[in-house]
């Protein structure tokens, strides 16, 4: 009878699994939009979506800034279809505006957020922020903390000294992805050509998990530039363990809690059966920054090609540069890769393994410009590249 309970219960979750798996038919591939423009411009970007099976699609968008050229559309099985979307900002006063475009499919849904940078169009400095990647997820109540560069944009170097010795307020903020402020500071530096500021945050404790954006304003007059990035805050351990003891009902039902306890064996059981290759979450979260890391570079490689192509370098041989170190990046990432399962096989503790995994990122945040510059481009058309490529977004990844 055991045997029959156990099988019976197999089945029924692989059939929930199963389900759960082919109800997921709606994707979209972008995971966020990010856009920069101009007070008063109106600029359009255009998503992808997908269906594994057929269904129609509304769209919403969150905010009036944003609208898609339409509400809904039908994808027949395997389709793919580019949505139009057009961005607004006549309305809207500098700075950075959250939003989220909600896709409904017949069978789930999918949110992706939305990041609008408006500068003011009189802008002579402008700032860059990044977030370190081992602050890009955090866990409520801790600080976030960004490394912001302010640049004096009429300086050019050599001909131009630009405005000097300047002060410049830089203002902060910490929004949802609903568009909502969670937190903001201000404070004044003082920029000579550029500066360097690193701003740490405290997050509240209460915050909920999910997408979160970090926003700097660098404001000298009435010139305004804005830098945005995306971080995520991951939902505290302990959280459904308090939950479940303040839950008296949960002790008091002796059969219910053999059944969980049974159902906890058997998804261990598939677990270890069907996915033992990937238990290791160290190894997932590898393969899951070498799979960043891969979209990014593609991308940034795609656009020097371009640059080259406008020189009038020959397309084939951009082309076979343009693969080769593509096949240098994915045998990086097996390298990588082939580290950390040694380390896991040799049971090394996983705080070797941790500190391996960051000092990749931090390699690939540092070099992330230059140990891919393709032939036949100077420093200052890769400078201007980084700049143009910065603001659409970062490849839209």
């Amino acid at each position: 009878m055991l045997k029959r309970g156990v099988t019976a219960a197999v089945i029924c979750i692989v059939a929930v699994l199963m389900g759960i798996a082919f109800s997921e038919s709606l994707e979209v591939q972008n995971s966020f939009i990010k856009i920069a423009i101009s007070k008063g411009d109106v600029s359009n970007r255009t998503l992808s979506v997908s269906s594994g099976e057929g269904e129609y699609v509304s769209i919403v968008s969150g905010s009036y800034w944003l609208q898609a050229r339409e509400s809904e559309i039908y994808l027949a099985e395997g389709e793919t279809k580019r949505v139009a979307l057009f961005f607004n900002s006549s309305e809207l006063l500098p700075g950075a505006y959250v939003s989220i475009l909600t896709l409904n499919g017949e069978k789930n849904s999918s949110q992706i957020p939305v990041i609008l940078e408006v500068q003011s169009r009189d802008l002579f400095f402008d700032a860059n922020l990044e977030i370190p990647p081992q602050y890009t997820e955090i866990m409520p109540g801790k600080n976030i903390l960004a490394q912001v560069k302010v640049f004096d944009l009429t300086s050019s170097g050599g001909t131009s000294k630009g405005l000097g010795v300047t002060p410049v307020r830089l203002e902060y903020e910490i929004k949802s992805i609903d568009g909502k402020i969670i937190a903001s500071e201000s404070e004044e530096i003082t920029v000579n050509g550029q500066a360097t500021v690193t701003k740490s945050i405290p997050m509240p404790s209460s915050l909920k998990s999910g997408d979160y954006v970090f926003s700097a304003a660098s404001i000298y007059k009435s010139s305004i530039g804005t830098s945005t990035k995306l971080f995520r805050v991951s939902e505290p351990l302990q959280e459904k363990t308090e939950d479940a003891k303040d839950d008296k009902s949960f002790y008091s039902e002796p059969y219910f809690i053999i059944l969980s306890g049974l159902f906890v064996l058997i998804i261990v059981l598939l677990f270890f059966t069907y996915f033992l290759r990937d238990r290791d979450k160290l190894l997932m979260e590898l393969r899951k920054y070498n799979s960043l890391e891969l979209r990014q570079q593609r991308a940034f490689l795609r656009e020097q090609a371009r640059m080259l192509y406008k020189k009038g370098v020959a397309k084939e041989a951009v082309k076979i540069e343009l693969n080769e170190k593509i096949h240098i990046i994915k045998k990086k990432h097996k390298k990588r890769e082939s580290v950390l399962k040694k380390m896991r096989e040799k049971k090394a503790d996983d705080k070797d393994m941790l500190k391996k995994l960051n000092q990749w990122k931090k390699e690939g945040y540092s070099t992330f410009n230059l140990e891919y510059k393709m032939k036949g481009l100077n420093d200052r058309e890769m400078n201007s590249l980084m700049g143009k490529w910065k603001k659409e977004g970062f490849g839209r990844h």
